[in-house]
């Protein structure tokens, strides 16, 4: 398979554009490729193109992205991500790894569905929190909390101070968390993750829905 992206400003004038071809082994199933590509704050279109090299088939896929611009004084974070692998790489591979985000690798699961014998990879990180003036560190907790989704009905739930999220500082707090998913029925769920700073007095939350099929 061939793949083609481009991406470009929401009036369509081109940024830039990349192309990998791709191989599998697989006979059918899905196929995950990651792209990194910096961008400066703004909103843009994404246009994939992906051909079969050996039908010609083609298939097209638009998509807007919105990169914020994050304030220096504001409680922030990155987008919420559900992943089916979350790990620590050796350091001599981190950042040159596909899923790679840091000393991470963070695969995200393609259309947020699970089985209840998985376990649901959370990874987000939460920017800018006030430092305390004798430890320097950051100073809040952060929540988790799983809804039946539509219903606000609350299936699981538990907090944690960022004191305990490891290498947790005050420009930076990422959490990475493996749940299992057994005691869920299937089903769909909404995750709710809140980060609160006590210090700065500031609560942030990202949500995002996902799927539990049997095994």
């Amino acid at each position: 398979m061939h793949l083609l992206g481009r991406i470009s400003t929401i009036t369509r004038r081109p940024v830039t554009t990349f192309e990998k071809p791709l191989e599998t082994n697989l006979p059918q199933g899905t196929l995950t490729y990651q792209q990194s590509v910096p961008l400066a704050p703004g909103r843009y279109r994404l246009n994939l193109v992906a051909e079969d090299t050996a039908s010609h088939n083609l298939n097209s896929y638009e998509v807007a992205l919105d990169v914020p611009q994050f304030e220096d004084n504001k409680l922030a974070s990155s987008s919420l991500i559900l992943a089916d692998t979350l790990e620590k790489l050796p350091a001599k591979t981190s950042g040159g790894n596909m899923f790679s985000i840091g000393d991470a690798k963070v695969r995200p699961r393609f259309g947020n569905k699970f089985t209840s014998n998985e376990k649901l990879g959370i990874y987000l990180e939460v920017y800018n929190f006030r430092p305390d003036v004798t430890t320097h560190k950051p100073s809040g907790s952060i929540e988790y909390e799983i809804d039946k989704a539509g219903l606000n009905e609350k299936v699981m739930g538990f907090s944690e101070d960022t004191g305990v999220v490891a290498n947790a500082s005050a420009s930076q707090v990422t959490i990475q968390k493996l749940m299992p998913l057994r005691t869920l029925g299937p089903g769909a769920y909404t995750l709710k993750v809140t980060a609160t700073d006590r210090i700065g007095n500031e609560t942030l939350q990202r949500q995002i829905y996902f799927t539990v099929s049997p095994e």
